[in-house]
This record gives structure tokens, C-alpha cells and sequence, in this order.
């Protein structure tokens, strides 16, 4: 039996979409935590090495009043090389 082999979500995109969902009140949990597993799954699904002080520098830090910004701009990033996942995500939204 052939199967497709793909990914169909990886951690990375989970942790995002925990971040939307306890930013908006959706789920208990801390969203500032969510959006930074994700960040940090996402170089390590890469294999990259996340740069010190990437996650305090601005247009990526946790920032009040951006947060929904911040998640869908850092989910859309994580989810390149996903087919059409991150489009769709961006028309969602």
C-alpha cells in the first residue's frame, strides 16, 4: 500500500494555535507562553539554532495590544515549506 507521506501539523503550528485560542479567552493558559514554544519548535523543526534575544528584539517580543498580530505573523513564518496551510491561515484571519 503507497501512502502520502507529509506533515499534516507539527508543534510548532499546535503552539500556535494554543497561543490564539488562550489569547482569546477560547482556553485557560498562559498565550505569551504558547507564542514562545512555538517560536522555539519552529527553528528546532528547521534545525536552526534560535539567535539570542531573538524573542525580547522588537516586531517578535510579546507586546500588549499586538499579541493576535504577533501569533499570526510568527505562525505564518513557521509554516513555510507547509503547502498551502499558511494562506489559508492568512485569509482566516
Amino acid at each position: 500500500l503507497d501512502v502520502a507521506r507529509g506533515v499534516l501539523m507539527n508543534y510548532s503550528e499546535l503552539q500556535f494555535i494554543l497561543a490564539e485560542a488562550a489569547q482569546r479567552g477560547l482556553i485557560t493558559g498562559d498565550a505569551k507562553t504558547y507564542y514562545e514554544n512555538g517560536i522555539r519548535a519552529s527553528f528546532e523543526f528547521y534545525g536552526l539554532t534560535l539567535p539570542a534575544g531573538y524573542l525580547q528584539q522588537q516586531g517578535v517580543a510579546f507586546e500588549a495590544g499586538k499579541e493576535l498580530e504577533l501569533i499570526g505573523e510568527q505562525k505564518w513564518i513557521s509554516l513555510f515549506y507547509q503547502g498551502m496551510e499558511a494562506w489559508f491561515d492568512w485569509r482566516r484571519t
